[in-house]
């Protein structure tokens, strides 16, 4: 069947499930299995879709950077070269919260728009960019 899902959404709260729903659709479509160039190519346009960017003006976009997959990769996927279901799941289930802060909150959202929000890394990469520092710097990461 090559026909799209049909979610009706009709409060807020119900949005990162729904998203989680399509996304996992457009993703694997009766797969159980998908390759991770595949995972990061789909994903990036749920992603801006996700935080209400549009291709249409790229000059304003914010997508996810290589090292945020990178991070996203070797934390949630454990570097594999394929990506289950399963761990899909496991990885919207933590994700899932973060994308409704950047898409329902506006002072979130300005804050990742604008690359003060620094997006996902590790707590060491981060100490790592931060050593030269002055005292009192810090910067807002997804872990």
């Amino acid at each position: 069947n090559d026909s799209n899902p049909f979610i009706s959404q009709v409060n807020e709260s119900q949005w990162k499930d729904c998203q989680g729903m399509l996304c996992q659709h457009d993703l694997f479509k009766d797969q159980n299995e998908i390759t991770w160039s595949r995972f990061t190519n789909i994903f990036s346009l749920h992603f801006l879709s996700s935080t209400r960017q549009s291709l249409s003006s790229i000059e304003d976009l914010r997508p996810l950077s290589q090292s945020d997959f990178d991070h996203i990769h070797n934390k949630w996927f454990e570097g594999r070269d394929t990506v289950t279901i399963g761990l899909f799941e496991k990885f919207w289930g933590w994700l899932k919260y973060i994308l409704h802060s950047l898409r329902y909150t506006k002072k979130i959202a300005a804050l990742w728009r604008s690359g003060l929000l620094y997006g996902f890394m590790t707590r060491e990469f981060s100490q790592h960019v931060l050593r030269d520092q002055q005292d009192g710097t810090f910067l807002i990461r997804f872990s």
